[in-house]
């Protein structure tokens, strides 16, 4: 697939394996605020979330949380 990716996109993708890896990643993005904790252990996000409610009632420009 390499060869059809764009540079600049190319440049932006990084596969990432193991938890250490993980965390180190995600960590320097996402506070732990905004993580839920299957991305980050300390996440304080809840997992689970309606996804109907988000999908009709969440305008596109505002997080599930209405900010």
């Amino acid at each position: 697939m390499s060869p059809f990716i764009d540079p600049v996109t190319k440049k932006k993708i990084r596969f990432i394996s193991g938890k250490s890896q993980k965390r180190k990643f995600f960590a320097s993005i996402i506070s732990e605020n905004q993580a839920m904790s299957f991305i980050l252990p300390e996440g304080r996000k809840p997992d689970e979330y309606n996804i109907e409610n988000y999908l009709h009632s969440v305008p596109f420009d505002h997080d599930m949380d209405g900010n």
